[in-house]
């Protein structure tokens, strides 16, 4: 009988310290890529708005080269804050898993006043309307792929709802089953409950430096540079995380098993 239960203890007791340490690992995912708030802390801290504002200004700028027209036509047309107004409503609608369309009409409408404006200063009449409008529409289409991350998280919009809904779902259902295994290795007494959370602590410990720590997140490159910058931020917060939490976790594990000793 004691056999039959001290089987029973290293096994519920293994199976508390995955547990411990999936709940660890759900925890740091619900408050980093899953967490809309943090994403905007990310785009804060790495002045995410200005570096998409100033790239389209560039791109437009390069684009209109060859158009024979000056920069002047430009002003008022790209502003920041309808750039930062845009991002966040993007961000928005994706963590509530539906897509943000971009309204580019009052960046048409500005550009097209200001070339109006720049030719009647030459006296110079429009020969192409077609041309003109073309070139409107593809000034008005960087803007619209820079602020939508090249419509690259479209696809994801409708499944990212569903994955934060799990993931709610699966802290709460870890958070009982983490409860009704310590009471489990609790009653059977045959293992400190100590070295359930100490295991727990080691192996994120050991997941964080010998797997974590072979992705090369310093060179990713997604969707842009200043994109890859937040996908890179976002993973150095990860990898705290994983260290705060597997430390905490042997020490109260550790001074656990050091007060069973020490009560024996």
């Amino acid at each position: 009988m004691n056999k039959i239960k001290l089987i029973l203890s290293y096994i519920f007791g293994f199976i508390l310290s995955v547990s411990i340490f999936s709940l660890a690992v759900l925890f740091i995912v619900k408050n980093t890529a899953s967490d809309k708030t943090f994403m905007f802390k990310l785009m804060d801290e790495n002045n995410y708005y200005d570096k998409v504002y100033n790239s389209i200004c560039e791109d437009v700028e390069d684009y209109m080269m060859s158009s024979g027209l000056e920069k002047e036509i430009l002003d008022g047309v790209i502003q920041k804050d309808k750039v930062k107004e845009d991002i966040t409503n993007y961000v928005n609608y994706l963590y509530e898993g539906k897509l943000y369309t971009v309204d580019t009409t009052s960046i048409k409408t500005t550009l097209k006043t200001n070339i109006d404006k720049y030719l009647k200063g030459l006296n110079l009449g429009i020969n192409n309307t077609n041309e003109l409008e073309l070139f409107i529409d593809d000034v008005a289409g960087i803007y619209k792929e820079e602020v939508s991350f090249y419509n690259t998280l479209d696809r994801v919009s409708s499944y990212l709802l569903k994955v934060t809904s799990l993931i709610d779902k699966a802290l709460i259902a870890n958070i009982l089953l983490v409860g009704v295994l310590t009471i489990i290795v609790l009653v059977l007494r045959k293992i400190n409950i100590g070295s359930c959370i100490l295991g727990s602590g080691l192996i994120l410990f050991l997941i964080k430096l010998f797997v974590y720590e072979r992705i090369d997140s310093e060179n990713i490159l997604i969707v842009s540079d200043h994109f890859s910058l937040i996908v890179r931020s976002m993973f150095k917060y990860i990898s705290e995380y994983m260290i705060y939490i597997s430390v905490i976790l042997i020490c109260i594990g550790f001074i656990l098993c050091l007060f069973k000793i020490h009560k024996k």
